[in-house]
């Protein structure tokens, strides 16, 4: 089986942060108004990848804590 429906954050994460960089990297007007050191054509991307990072965060733990749990009633 291509798609493993129980790593289906997987999927999405990498293809979102791929869609990030590439939306950071090729933002056509980074010689136009800036704001600091970032376009303002890059915020949303940059804010983007913070939350896809705390998700990405949040449903790791949830999977660890599920694994750990697993474990744990195995051994008793």
């Amino acid at each position: 089986m291509i798609f493993n429906y129980k790593d289906w954050w997987g999927w999405i994460f990498w293809v979102n942060l791929l869609y990030c960089a590439f939306g950071i990297l090729t933002v056509s007007d980074w010689t136009r108004w800036k704001w600091g050191y970032y376009s303002l054509d890059s915020i949303p991307y940059l804010i983007w990848l913070c939350l896809l990072g705390y998700f990405n965060f949040v449903i790791m733990f949830h999977r660890i804590y599920k694994r750990i749990d697993k474990l744990e009633g195995e051994t008793k």
